[in-house]
């Protein structure tokens, strides 16, 4: 355990202005179990690939990558461009994808 590390979860530190500390989140679970905060999430129902619609836009998919690679931008190789991946569901139906790099940048994947 680190000197400063204190059972709950948290790191003590020193401000960078001297004055006083902070205090770091070192492990999001001991923290949540010394507040005693319990989070239960809601198991959404999870869409198979084959009953995705184009009409609808708010699913939960459960799925693997099964290959992915990226594309370089046309002005500079060395900045990927987008991402292009193909993912299987649990039933083993494969769809191809594409997210770009800056959709990515804003989108949070959990």
């Amino acid at each position: 355990m680190r000197k400063n590390s204190i059972t709950n979860g948290t790191r003590r530190e020193k401000r960078s202005n001297g004055h006083g500390f902070r205090y770091a989140l070192t492990c999001w679970k001991k923290f949540m179990k010394a507040a005693r905060i319990k989070v239960q999430m809601e198991q959404a129902a999870i869409t198979l690939l084959n009953n995705v619609d184009l009409n609808v836009d708010d699913y939960t998919i459960r799925i693997r990558i099964v290959r992915l690679w990226t594309r370089p931008t046309f002005n500079n190789r060395r900045k990927i461009y987008c991402y292009d991946m193909i993912f299987m569901d649990q039933e083993g139906t494969k769809m191809q994808a594409l997210f770009y790099r800056k959709t990515l940048l804003v989108m949070s994947i959990c």
